[in-house]
């Protein structure tokens, strides 16, 4: 499910079994999707879990079904797929295209990280610049160097943390 969402894919749903996708949503954050049901009766029952846990919304699908789904609060929401034919397999088809994946969409907290980052590199060029004008703060300025590198390391590896933010 990373990049655009979850990709268009197909997945057999046992008889009377579940199938289950969880990913991080912020709020507003929406999510167009497509299902698509075969075999068996073709009824599917569709439920979204909100962070909290509460059932959010409720479809009952039989054959296809295509809509949009909007995050009321920032968390980690359950998309879950019920077959409801006790007796034989179907198979799903399924698309969701969520934004909360585009990696030019940035949450508060790496916004926070990549201005660390811009201030991090600051501190790294001062070192230098001290190095330049005057050679006996050479120990300021390797000083200054390092924490810019360290910081600027830590962000960088927030930041890539920070988009594995599905489960």
């Amino acid at each position: 499910m990373q990049g655009s969402g979850l990709l268009p894919s197909n997945y057999d749903l046992n008889a009377g079994g579940t199938l289950e996708f969880s990913w991080y949503m912020e709020r507003r954050d929406w999510a167009n999707y497509l299902i698509n049901v075969s075999g068996g009766n073709g009824e599917v029952r569709y439920s979204v879990r909100n962070p909290s846990g509460a059932i959010v919304e409720t479809v009952y699908v039989n054959g296809r079904y295509d809509g949009t789904f909007i995050a009321s609060d920032f968390g980690v929401y359950n998309f879950i797929f019920e077959n409801l034919d006790n007796a034989s397999d179907q198979n799903l088809f399924l698309s969701f295209l969520c934004p909360a994946f585009n990696p030019f969409r940035l949450t508060r907290y790496e916004w926070a990280g990549d201005l660390m980052l811009v201030a991090s590199v600051f501190v790294f060029c001062l070192g230098l610049n001290a190095r330049e004008e005057d050679k006996s703060a050479w120990d300021r300025a390797i000083v200054l160097m390092l924490i810019g590198l360290v910081a600027c390391l830590i962000v960088l590896y927030l930041n890539y943390i920070s988009y594995a933010r599905f489960w």
